[in-house]
């Protein structure tokens, strides 16, 4: 029994950080759209907006794609949690 839920476990982990490089992969391709379309002044306002009414995760999701941080492993963000 003990086997199946470890194997079990694994292959949720799995899942998991194939749909972690998924995120990755489609936040990256955001991010240049999102500069080109939104004028510094504006990503502030709507960083602002975020910062005020969402997570943490969310706020270091949006703080990437608004270009706030080089990366999105800069303060230690997981999608996986």
């Amino acid at each position: 029994m003990l086997e199946e839920q470890i194997a079990a476990l694994q292959q949720h982990l799995e899942l998991l950080q194939a749909q972690n490089d998924e995120y990755k992969t489609a936040l990256s391709a955001l991010r240049p759209i999102v500069s080109k379309c939104l004028p510094p002044r504006e990503r502030r306002k709507l960083l602002q907006a975020v910062t005020q009414s969402k997570s943490p995760l969310q706020v270091q999701i949006w703080r990437f794609v608004l270009g706030e941080v080089e990366s999105l492993h800069q303060g230690h963000l997981d999608l996986r949690k």
